[in-house]
């Protein structure tokens, strides 16, 4: 299965589901997708990403080629469901550090969904 992408809120929010065995060529999939994305707005975009199914990573040498968190249009990163898997946490801290994105990690969706709408004032429904 590869991931899924859906718009939570038209050109601001938008979530990824990312799939079990999210290997390099899933990840560059996913970063092009975004990028072209990203390359598309006027404004910065915000990102959710649900690596709860997340079993089998990426290389940290194919998440440091990312070109998506550097984009001027990246927004927050949102991460859920990282908790359990220290490997995939480490990766994306240090990819979102590195990039200079504000980036946060969360254990539920609920809890992404009242931070977006303390910090953005971003409503969404769940």
């Amino acid at each position: 299965m590869k991931f899924e992408f859906e718009w939570l809120v038209p050109d601001l929010v938008c979530k990824v589901v990312l799939p079990a065995d999210f290997k390099d060529a899933v990840l560059e999939e996913y970063d092009q997708m975004l990028v072209e994305i990203l390359d598309k707005m006027t404004h910065k975009i915000h990102l959710i990403a649900d690596l709860s199914a997340v079993k089998n990573s990426a290389s940290m040498n194919q998440a440091r080629k990312l070109k998506h968190p550097r984009h001027p249009n990246m927004g927050r990163v949102l991460m859920i469901g990282m908790q359990a898997n220290t490997i995939v946490r480490f990766i994306a801290s240090l990819v979102a550090q590195a990039a200079g994105v504000s980036y946060k990690s969360f254990g539920t969706y609920q809890e992404v969904l009242a931070y977006l709408e303390q910090m953005e004032g971003i409503q969404i429904a769940s």
